[in-house]
């Protein structure tokens, strides 16, 4: 295995995980556990595909995808803020709808199930660094990805500026601190719930488009195969600092590449490597467990 390959993988793995941890840090920074990333990310895999089809076009499948994350996350927060429903029991609706409706609209439309897979489908446009593509490592990692791989990053540090740096992230951190002392300074809660749960579904929906135009080129009702829950684990990992939060998505990408890259080289059974990402999400989980138990002590 070459570790320039390896890293290439990684970041290609990582880019869903990011988009939908970026925005899943947005509801945790306000105190909301947002399980709904899952379904999110199958909304837009689904409908920037699904439009992607039917128009043959890249940007109004990518518009459509965004689009349908967004009213999805608004419905949710309809749920949430409007009806006061649970937050955990709707966030898990989300998820059932999405792979149900999802399932049933293949089935309408394209009489199949489970999966979509249309000949000449337009795929994300991949770019070459050039001269930079000679630099080690770093060069055979960020050379020849797709552009949301590059827009990822992007948000990275866009999302790291508007929670530590804006007005708006100053009132979301104020909200997730103390509701009723920062509705007290005049910050309107419920618009800020909303506002973050919009931002968590624009986020999500790029992570899912990423994974279906920019990854498969298909669309399947496990597509996202766990990376919502993994993006959760990330954000709690890393405390809902957005740079750790990354650098976690960097560790479960590298295991995902490292579950294909040994089902291709090795004679064990592949049921064994694809157990490698959801391993690490087990050991994540532990550490925030032990470190929650530290705390308290």
């Amino acid at each position: 295995m070459q570790l320039g390959d390896i890293l290439h993988s990684t970041l290609l793995m990582s880019a869903p995980l990011i988009f939908a941890a970026m925005g899943g840090l947005f509801t945790y920074k306000v105190g909301l556990i947002n399980i709904a990333l899952e379904g999110l990310m199958t909304i837009g895999a689904f409908s920037s595909i699904l439009f992607t089809f039917y128009t043959h076009s890249l940007i109004i499948g990518i518009v459509a995808g965004i689009i349908a994350g967004l009213l999805a996350s608004i419905l949710f927060a309809l749920f949430v803020l409007g009806l006061k429903c649970n937050l955990i029991v709707s966030g898990l609706a989300i998820n059932i709808a999405a792979i149900s409706g999802t399932d049933y609209l293949l089935q309408v439309m394209f009489h199949t199930r489970g999966s979509f897979s249309p000949e000449n489908i337009t795929m994300l446009p991949k770019f070459s660094l050039g001269i930079f593509e000679k630099i080690p490592l770093i060069g055979p990692m960020l050379s020849n990805q797709g552009i949301m791989v590059y827009v990822s990053i992007l948000f990275v540090f866009i999302v790291t500026y508007v929670i530590n740096k804006t007005v708006f992230g100053i009132r979301i951190k104020a909200t997730g601190e103390n509701a009723i002392a920062a509705k007290s300074t005049g910050i309107d809660p419920k618009k800020i719930y909303l506002y973050t749960f919009i931002w968590s579904g624009v986020l999500s929906a790029l992570g899912g488009i990423q994974l279906s135009l920019g990854y498969v080129g298909l669309f399947n009702q496990n597509i996202t195969s766990g990376r919502g829950f993994m993006a959760l684990a990330a954000i709690y990992f890393a405390d809902g600092k957005p740079l750790l939060t990354t650098a976690a998505c960097l560790l479960f990408g590298l295991l995902q590449a490292l579950q294909y890259r040994l089902q291709i080289i090795t004679k064990i059974p592949p049921q064994f490597p694809q157990i490698l990402p959801y391993l690490g999400v087990v050991l994540v989980l532990w550490f925030i467990s032990y470190r929650e138990r530290k705390k308290n002590v």
